[in-house]
């Protein structure tokens, strides 16, 4: 697994997502994750992911995806 976003209205519920995942990983898959790439956070200003900013009801496209996106579909010369 590569990249990984939960949303929750609680911290305590996300470190336990967290928990539950480690072990399953740890234990089922013998995998480790990666303790410096996780951030717990609120999620008011977005969370950026694999050029998108997310937000728990909605995704938007960063300015240079959606240009590029528009190009390659021949809305923008």
């Amino acid at each position: 697994m590569n990249d990984l976003v939960l949303f929750a209205d609680d911290f305590a519920i996300l470190r336990q997502f967290r928990h539950d995942i480690d072990h399953f990983l740890t234990h089922t898959l013998h995998l480790k994750l990666k303790e410096r790439a996780e951030r717990l956070d609120w999620v008011s200003s977005g969370v950026p992911f694999l050029g998108l900013r997310i937000y728990p009801n909605r995704i938007y496209f960063d300015q240079g995806r959606k240009r590029r996106l528009l190009a390659r579909l021949g809305f923008v010369a």
